[in-house]
Parts: structure tokens; sequence; C-alpha cells
């Protein structure tokens, strides 16, 4: 179940051992600038007064939603289109298209921007690297377009196959290709 605003606020008080007066008066403080008004202990700190009426007021704020234009630059739907374009156009051995609809990659890209830090260029690297070392055994077990950003499962963990990719590429891992042979023992 979802913790609320106001349980997080509660407990913040409980923590720094402060009373519903006492945040009030030091809310009224905060509006006034007034330092009569604190407790004579707390008129040497109102830096930490001003601090935690700020921390407890960000409890209760929405955070703002960034657009995806300032989140992932003013060119991404055309990234998101050679990303797209990068998958095979057919079916994967799995049943199900390697493609995705842009629409629902452009939120899983959202999430990834949110909670990562690789240009476009190394994104665009690292699903090439991906979609060959897949090409090279047919596309068994290859995720799809979608999958391959963001994929949750049952347990709400998600999985984000292409992080570790871009991290390969950042580190300059590419792919070593193994001999293919079979060995035959007599």
């Amino acid at each position: 179940m979802k913790k609320l605003k106001q349980e997080r606020f509660f407990e913040k008080l409980k923590e720094k051992k402060v009373s519903l007066v006492l945040y009030e008066t030091m809310l009224h403080y905060y509006k006034t600038k007034d330092v009569s008004l604190l407790p004579q202990k707390l008129q040497d700190k109102t830096h930490i007064v001003i601090k935690f009426i700020e921390q407890c007021d960000e409890l209760f704020l929405q955070k703002k939603k960034i657009p995806p234009a300032e989140l992932m630059g003013s060119n991404y739907k055309e990234n998101i289109e050679l990303y797209i374009n990068t998958f095979p156009s057919g079916k994967l051995p799995n049943g199900k298209y390697a493609r995705s609809n842009s629409r629902n990659i452009e939120q899983s890209f959202v999430w990834f921007f949110s909670n990562y830090n690789y240009s476009w260029s190394t994104i665009l690297k690292a699903t090439h690297l991906y979609v060959e070392e897949f090409r090279r055994n047919n596309y068994l077990y290859m995720r799809t377009a979608n999958f391959f950003v963001k994929k949750v499962e049952q347990d709400k963990s998600i999985i984000c196959d292409l992080a570790d990719y871009c991290e390969r590429v950042a580190n300059k891992q590419d792919y070593i290709e193994q001999p293919n042979f079979k060995a035959r023992v007599i």
C-alpha cells in the first residue's frame, strides 16, 4: 500500500522531535522572518528552521514532469525511430515482433533518461551491438525493442539491458566473436 504524504510528514516531525505547535511556530517564522517568534534555542539557528520547513514542504509537492524534448533532446523522435529501425522488422523466434510502437518506446525512454545518463550516440551503438550479437544466433531469446529498454518483472523489479550494453560501449567492451567449432571426443 502506498504511503501517504501526511504519514511521511508526521514521521519527519517525530524523527526530528518537533511538535505540531513548534512546527506551526517555525512555519510562522518562515513566512514573516520575525526571529522573536522562535524559541530562544532556535533563534541562532534560523537556517536549520528554514531548511526543515522547506524539506517538509517538498513532501507535499508533486515532482515536476520534465518535457520529453528537455529530457531526451530536441531530436528525440528521430533518435527513437533510428533505435526502432535497428531491430529486425519481422517476428522473433518467440513469436513477438522485434520492433515496438514508437509511443510505447518513448515512454520507456522517458524512464531510461530519468534514471541513466547516456547519450543517444551511446544508446544507438549499444543497440546495434545487441542486435548484432543476437543476429548471429537467429535472434533466439532476443528482447523486443521496448523490453530492451525497460522490462518490468512480476515482482515489480525492472530489468534494463540497454543500460548494461551502454556501459559496455562506454567501456569499449565490444563483442568478441568466439570461433564456431566442435570438438569430437573419441
